[in-house]
Parts: structure tokens; C-alpha cells; sequence
């Protein structure tokens, strides 16, 4: 039996397009804090900020890369400038890859 090349044509195109819809495949989440958690992990460091409070410079930068090697857990996205002089992390007491 022979193809028609249109039809071949037709299949492969339709084919990509819907290879094309299921990638990349959805996000799932890092972490298991929920929404309002994660909320309240940053009003927390935020309000140590704000009162002079900061924990996250306690952490020793070798085991903050003993840490993050393996694994991050991040809980929230955080908009900010390209061009802020004031970290994220340093706003909400956080170290990079503070898993909560």
C-alpha cells in the first residue's frame, strides 16, 4: 500500500503541532509550603528587616553551598528591578536556598 505524500505531509505536521502543545511539560512545585506558609515566611522576615533583626547573615557561606548543591526548595517568586541595590533575600531574612 502507498502513502500519498500530502497525506504523510498532513500527519507529520499535525503530529508536531501536537508534540509542540505538550512542551515543555507543566511546572510542579519544589516545595511543600502552602501559599498562605510561604506568605507568612516572608511577612516574618520582613518584619526582622525591618526591625534590624536579620538571621540569614548567620549562615556560614560553606554550608550555604553544602546546602544548595543538591537540591533548592524555592516557596515564592519575587518580582523585583533589574537594577535594585537591595537583594530580595536581605528584604525578607533569607538565605539562597532557605528551604523555610
Amino acid at each position: 500500500m502507498t502513502v500519498p505524500r500530502r497525506h504523510l505531509f498532513r500527519v507529520l505536521v499535525t503530529g508536531g503541532v501536537a508534540a509542540s502543545l505538550r512542551w515543555p511539560p507543566p511546572a510542579s512545585a519544589q516545595t511543600t509550603l502552602t501559599q498562605d506558609a510561604a506568605l507568612q515566611t516572608l511577612l516574618d522576615g520582613n518584619a526582622r528587616f525591618t526591625a534590624g533583626r536579620l538571621s540569614s547573615f548567620q549562615e556560614d557561606l560553606v554550608l550555604l553551598a553544602q546546602k544548595t548543591a543538591e537540591k533548592q526548595e524555592p516557596f515564592a517568586a519575587v518580582l523585583s528591578r533589574a537594577d535594585s541595590r537591595v537583594p530580595v533575600e536581605l528584604l525578607f531574612d533569607q538565605t539562597i536556598g532557605q528551604s523555610s
